[in-house]
């Protein structure tokens, strides 16, 4: 089967980013079409987390150093962001979780995007996590801790220099928020942020279809639909 994704980027993610190395199954999803989109729109989400029956204890003094040689296959799996997202698209994964990807999936249909292929659509995007530790319990959210902040800072801006995008969108705001607050703090900044905004998570969160002020009056997934369709000045 043909894959969703491209890997044109990998030698130059690794290159800049070792952790990928050691955690080879988090490399960033980047659509098989993302070089012909215009514009560029990388997802960014919270982070990945373990199988319930894991024995792995999460935590930033032991993953940062550790990798993912020894996991199980269903571990590996639980943190392949390309496996997840491409399943997600041809709707392989049933599992309650991964509304998520539906969900999205759902609001990209009905924006004003256009795509040759409106059945599979993670291609012409980009899509990763923006905290590289998983999660310290299945299905919850991360615990965030200065060591998480600090390496999925680092992340984000070599894979923001790496992939180039027009738009970023956290579908996230727990995430997004963190990264707002980080980046403001640096003396040096090496993009404009005009165009990083940000979304309610699209199935944690009540507010993907609540209305909010936030939003201006429109629920997470109208404000989603209303990101993707928003000019970008290329």
């Amino acid at each position: 089967m043909e894959k969703l994704y491209t890997e044109k980027y990998d030698d130059e993610i690794i290159n800049r980013l070792p952790y990928y190395q050691n955690y080879s199954e988090m490399k960033p999803f980047i659509g098989k079409f993302w070089d012909s989109l215009s514009p560029k729109i990388l997802l960014v989400g919270e982070s990945h987390y373990l199988p319930k029956e894991s024995n792995i204890v999460s935590n930033p003094e032991t993953w940062y150093i550790g990798n993912s040689k020894n996991f199980t296959e269903s571990e590996k799996f639980h943190i392949s962001t390309r496996k997840i997202f491409e399943e997600a698209d041809r709707g392989e994964i049933r599992k309650r979780g991964y509304s998520y990807f539906k969900n999205m999936k759902k609001a990209v249909k009905e924006s004003n995007l256009s795509f040759k292929d409106n059945d599979l659509l993670f291609p012409y995007f980009s899509f990763y996590n923006y905290f590289l530790r998983v999660a310290e319990e299945t299905g919850k959210s991360i615990k965030v801790k200065p060591k998480d902040e600090e390496v999925a800072m680092k992340t984000f801006i070599e894979l923001y220099d790496i992939l180039k995008p027009d738009k970023v969108i956290f579908v996230s705001r727990k995430a997004n928020g963190i990264f707002k607050t980080a980046y403001a703090k640096r003396e040096h900044k090496p993009f404009d942020t005009k165009y990083i905004r940000s979304v309610p998570h699209a199935s944690a969160s009540s507010y993907w279809n609540r209305i909010s002020e936030k939003y201006e009056n429109h629920t997470g997934r109208q404000w989603f639909i209303q990101l993707l369709n928003e000019r970008v000045s290329i």
